[in-house]
């Protein structure tokens, strides 16, 4: 997926396909929604940040760095202990039925971005300056 901020590209997201478009509207969408009303998505950014997200087994997290690569800031959703009783999650999944068989609950990861955001949020964090999104995932699920 790829988004425009300004007149450049500005997101992109890799990892599985199925996963990569559930997660990236998800992901765009939340962002969307923290993005003052008032930025011009065609003008220029004066001090841009780049924003990076990254979905593993376990968390959800996010850096947000300058141009020269100093950390502005970082967060993270960790599944068992943010978001583990509501979903009866241990190491990001629930195991079974079948023998060797986990499933990580996709309700969990969306609840996962709406939280770092609002974290994020909470922080201090101009959603205004961000010039740039990625995003990565490792896990390999299947979403049915």
């Amino acid at each position: 997926m790829l988004l425009l901020l300004g007149n450049r590209p500005a997101m992109t997201i890799w990892g599985n396909p199925g996963k990569q478009t559930l997660f990236s509207s998800a992901l765009l969408s939340a962002f969307l929604r923290f993005l003052p009303t008032n930025r011009s998505t065609m003008a220029p950014i004066e001090d841009p940040l780049y924003l990076g997200f990254d979905l593993s087994t376990q968390q959800f997290k996010a850096i947000l760095i300058k141009d020269d690569l100093r950390v502005q800031h970082e967060v993270a959703v960790h599944f068992d202990r943010d978001l583990g009783a509501k979903y009866g999650v241990t190491n990001g999944a629930i195991k079974g039925p079948e023998e060797g068989e986990a499933t990580s609950p996709v309700a969990m990861w969306i609840e996962a971005i709406d939280l770092l955001m609002k974290r994020m949020k909470d922080s201090g964090v101009n959603f205004g300056s961000v010039s740039a999104i990625s995003g990565a995932s490792q896990v390999r699920p299947r979403a049915y």
